[in-house]
């Protein structure tokens, strides 16, 4: 697991780093990756899409506010779990704009932490499963917006904005894609992440990125859901 800390106080980033080590560390060994940033301008210099599955930002940096570098994270990267972490609550209604996971007051004691952590793993776990293709490549599932299949070819469209083709049938993608439970066929051909779901009417599904994907009549009860019950799951 990847985890960012963003804060410019370094002590209290030091101490938030040995907490989250300290309760996660046994489970994960070296699976874990824990890594602190000095502030919005800094976490900015290497961060891109997917690169990071738990980011823990300070509301109040000198350069850069917490709540700015949540929206610019947004703006890149749906997917990753943000959590603020301050001294004061006066900014909670904003990180419900940018779908903070969690909010934080120091000083994080390591019971807080493991409640927060308790509620927000399944979710990240879920979006780090791994999708296996017949030649042998494993791609992380969270990482796709939606598949679509012609020609014999499945195309993968990631969060990144590329598409990854493979030739495969697609009797053994759906089964692929079954038992990761957070993707559904949407209509003849087309399997998406109901993560990456903003909305649907009778018609289409209106995706996050903005993309419009069509759904079947006969899909559409199953759709609505499927896409309610995951909603409702990423509460929890």
């Amino acid at each position: 697991m990847r985890i960012a800390i963003v804060d410019d106080d370094g002590r209290d980033a030091e101490k938030l780093r040995q907490t989250l080590a300290e309760i996660l560390e046994p489970g994960w060994g070296q699976g874990l990756d824990i890594q602190v940033f000095f502030g919005g301008e800094d976490f900015f210099r290497s961060f891109e899409a997917d690169r990071f599955d738990l980011v823990f930002l300070d509301i109040f940096m000198d350069e850069m506010i917490g709540v700015e570098v949540a929206g610019r994270i947004r703006r890149s990267d749906s997917r990753v779990q943000i959590v603020f972490v301050t001294t004061s609550n006066d900014f909670a209604s904003e990180s419900y704009q940018v779908e903070a996971a969690g909010y934080l007051l120091k000083p994080c004691g390591a019971a807080d932490l493991k409640a927060l952590l308790d509620r927000v793993l399944p979710t990240v776990l879920q979006r780090s499963q791994t999708l296996s293709l017949p030649d042998g490549t494993a791609i992380d599932a969270g990482r796709i917006r939606y598949s679509e299949y012609h020609g014999h070819y499945a195309y993968l469209h990631l969060t990144s904005g590329q598409v990854w083709k493979a030739r495969v049938n697609f009797s053994r993608l759906e089964e692929e894609f079954q038992p990761l439970g957070f993707f559904c066929s949407c209509n003849r051909g087309i399997i998406v992440n109901l993560n990456e779901v903003e909305n649907i009417s009778d018609q289409e599904l209106i995706l996050k990125s903005g993309e419009r994907l069509p759904v079947s009549r006969r899909k559409l009860g199953e759709v609505k859901k499927a896409f309610a019950a995951y909603c409702l799951l990423s509460l929890e």
